[in-house]
């Protein structure tokens, strides 16, 4: 039923996105086909690497299924959501930093080096004390974001955590 009302609430929501674009831009021009293959080749490494990112990141879920009881890996994957979204946040903070990264690199070399030492200092600064306490109150974590049954939970996050700050 849950997955049914999220299907539902995607089309719902990609359907008056699409609405509202169509309202007010006027439909879209259908594209040449041979724009469209361009596009696809140029797209296949981002794809693929996009893919193997999947795998990379899951593989352990994927490893985890195959020696342990279904329960364990419901909990493993449930903390490890949590990783995620700090993974994701050091990803779009690379992106987004990725521009000021290449300025400062065509202005000369010491300028790129005092940037990207100013960022370690920060995300340093940042996710230490977000691991320290993390790690620490990882069981905590758990049952606060998931409930009771999932307090197993915390022994594998206080780990995962430090996989967090190796990738900021």
């Amino acid at each position: 039923a849950v997955a049914v009302a999220y299907l539902v609430a995607t089309v719902v929501v990609v359907a008056a996105s699409a609405g509202l674009v169509v309202r007010a831009y006027g439909l879209p021009a259908l594209p040449r086909f041979s724009v469209v293959h361009g596009l696809v080749l140029a797209a296949l490494p981002l794809g693929l690497g996009s893919l193997l990112a999947q795998i990379y990141y899951n593989f352990d879920i994927l490893m985890l299924g195959a020696v342990r009881p279904l329960s364990e890996v419901a909990v493993y994957g449930a903390v490890y959501k949590i990783i995620l979204g700090l993974l994701i946040l050091a990803g779009t903070y690379g992106i987004v930093c990725l521009p000021a990264y290449a300025a400062a690199h065509a202005k000369s070399e010491a300028t790129f080096k005092r940037i990207l030492q100013r960022n370690v200092r920060l995300l340093s600064s940042f996710i230490v004390p977000v691991v320290i306490l993390g790690t620490l109150a990882a069981e905590s974590l758990a049952v606060g974001f998931f409930g009771e049954p999932y307090r197993a939970g915390g022994a594998p996050l206080a780990i995962l955590m430090w996989a967090v700050a190796l990738s900021f």
